[in-house]
């Protein structure tokens, strides 16, 4: 992240694609950058493995562990604009 350049991107966000349960730690990028991210609910970590949602049940509590995480003080980024 520290290699684009803001200017470039017009004052805009920067879009940090497929985040994940596996990928939490991309969200402390808030700390030096603004940016929008594209959160992927088709992963998950069950008993300590990674492993692909195969149902509607598994990726909504995947979407539920992801929300949980950004909203995190210490990982997550600002929910408002």
């Amino acid at each position: 992240m520290r290699h684009k350049d803001p200017v470039k991107a017009g004052g805009k966000a920067l879009i940090l694609n497929s985040v994940s349960l596996l990928r939490t730690g991309m969200l402390s990028i808030h700390k030096s950058r603004a940016f929008m991210p594209i959160l992927l609910a088709s992963e998950r970590v069950e008993n300590g493995e990674y492993r692909a949602n195969r149902t509607a049940e598994e990726v909504y509590r995947s979407a539920g562990g992801l929300l949980e995480a950004a909203r995190r003080p210490t990982g997550g980024f600002p929910t408002t604009r």
